[in-house]
């Protein structure tokens, strides 16, 4: 028989600048399921929870101390261990301080000298929220956070951990968030899981993009128009600000948010009312502000390039979303819900991937993070469907390995079979129209040729879809089959 396993201690850390006081603190805690470290002051705990990358369960600190004070220590802890409950410990009549450390998101404070059997209790309060947490965490990752029925976010990876778990807390307060993550990290699903886990989740959630509209159209779906406001403006139109109606309105790309209106966009979050064009009235409006930037906007503040009081205003609490190259342990998992999806819309997905396949996933930086791996697997659906993708399935950025060059510098493009090179010329076409069958099989000629070499015309027939070759010499046309170009014509884009 197995034997059962032995749970792991909760890990408790008690810092002081008292020798007496630690000891005494790590005499009352002790019991099998405590592991208790000490540390005499503010620095020397930041150097062991940071640098050293211990995780704690429980901080026990006092609030004086020399260097580092208890707040300071708190205030780190809190933006980047949200899961550590933090219990400070002040001197009689320090009522004033243990508030401000309960503002800042502190478990619990406890006043000198302490009761023993607070402390105790104090301490079995907190693992117990500890344990709650994790096993919501653990119910998060098997079910995955939904929204209304379908998948909001998905992940097993310790380092998107953090992120959710800070994701979660912020959904309980109303106020603004900046999330920071490069192109096709998920900033926009993360802000619906935000919103879904709200008091707010039964009211709007409305999102736009500030980088994908001209400024004037911009101004106009943010803060509406009365009509007769312009030429073509018949009737009057309520923008987002006042549309979101006391739900969350999602700003992407405010990094992209033209500096000529940033004063009239920060009056609005500031004094919550909007005016809109050609009005003249204000209008009170309610909402939770969530924004989302791939672009280093405290380096556009600094380079004059954003406003800063604007800026601080939206970033009351910073949520970073790490790159998929730092969550490698999410790509098995994410490349099956995305193969489940293609299976859900009645294609004919992959069946899995080789050793060296998902080798090859794991080395690759991903700059287009998960939006590039679901475009992915809608490519091998076309290539590889209905068995294992290969290594030699894959687009020949991804394994990245160096090869023969051409005059101009770009690799030579030698495949070693007839069938490789049909493969490659269609998911070529596929990623040039971004998955449109049609336009896919209307492809004349790539966008990143060169120069030399005939330029001759891609037509599709009843024989077949012929494919040209493009290099630094001229290269025989390809002829691929109607069975070849059925396969283009029945992928979904």
């Amino acid at each position: 028989m197995a034997e059962r396993e032995t749970p792991r201690p909760y890990r408790v850390l008690v810092v002081d600048d008292e020798e007496v006081a630690r000891e005494g603190l790590k005499r009352i805690l002790r019991r099998p399921d405590l592991s208790v470290d000490l540390s005499p002051g503010g620095e020397e705990a930041l150097d062991r929870i940071f640098a050293e990358g211990h995780d704690y369960h429980v901080v026990l600190t006092d609030y004086r101390m020399p260097r580092v004070d208890g707040k300071q220590l708190l205030e780190h802890i809190v933006a980047e261990r949200p899961l550590t409950k933090v219990i400070i410990i002040t001197g009689k009549g320090s009522t004033a301080s243990a508030v401000e450390c309960m503002k800042v998101g502190a478990y619990d404070f406890i006043e000198k000298p302490f009761d023993i059997v607070l402390i105790r209790a104090a301490v079995d309060r907190a693992i117990r929220e500890c344990q709650l947490s994790e096993e919501n965490l653990s119910l998060r990752k098997s079910l995955s956070l939904k929204g209304r029925g379908d998948p909001i976010l998905l992940w097993e990876d310790p380092a998107m951990d953090r992120t959710v778990l800070l994701a979660q807390k912020l959904a309980l307060t109303d106020d603004p968030i900046l999330i920071e993550g490069e192109s096709g990290t998920g900033k926009e699903l993360l802000a619906r899981t935000i919103h879904q886990s709200s008091r707010l989740r039964s009211r709007n959630f409305l999102a736009i993009n500030c980088g994908a509209l001209p400024e004037d159209l911009l101004v106009s779906e943010l803060f509406g128009y009365e009509k007769g406001a312009f030429t073509g403006a018949n009737e009057t139109k309520a923008g987002l600000f006042e549309a979101t109606a006391g739900g969350t309105l999602f700003l992407d790309e405010i990094g992209d948010l033209p500096l000529s209106m940033q004063a009239r966009f920060l009056r609005v979050v500031e004094q919550k009312e909007v005016f809109r064009v050609g009005g003249r009235s204000a209008i009170p409006v309610e909402f939770r502000l969530v924004a989302a930037t791939n672009k280093d906007v405290a380096k556009m503040v600094d380079d004059g390039e954003f406003r800063a009081d604007l800026y601080y205003r939206l970033r009351v609490h910073l949520l970073p979303v790490p790159p998929l190259r730092e969550r490698l342990s999410d790509i098995d998992l994410l490349f099956d819900h995305f193969n489940s999806v293609l299976e859900r819309e009645g294609q004919n997905p992959v069946t899995g991937l080789s050793e060296r396949s998902k080798e090859i996933l794991r080395a690759y930086s991903w700059p287009g993070n998960v939006r590039e791996l679901g475009s992915l697997v809608r490519q091998l659906a076309v290539v590889a469907g209905g068995r294992q993708v290969q290594e030699e399935d894959l687009p020949k950025h991804l394994a990245a390995r160096p090869g023969p060059q051409e005059a101009d510098g770009r690799p030579a493009t030698t495949p070693e079979t007839l069938e490789q090179l049909k493969v490659e010329h269609i998911r070529q076409a596929l990623e040039k129209t971004q998955g449109n069958r049609t336009h896919a099989a209307r492809l004349e000629r790539p966008p990143d040729c060169g120069d030399q070499g005939a330029k001759r015309p891609v037509e599709a027939g009843s024989a077949g879809l012929e494919v040209g070759v493009w290099g630094a010499a001229p290269r025989p046309m390809i002829a691929l089959p109607a069975a070849t170009l059925s396969l283009i014509q029945g992928y979904r884009g």
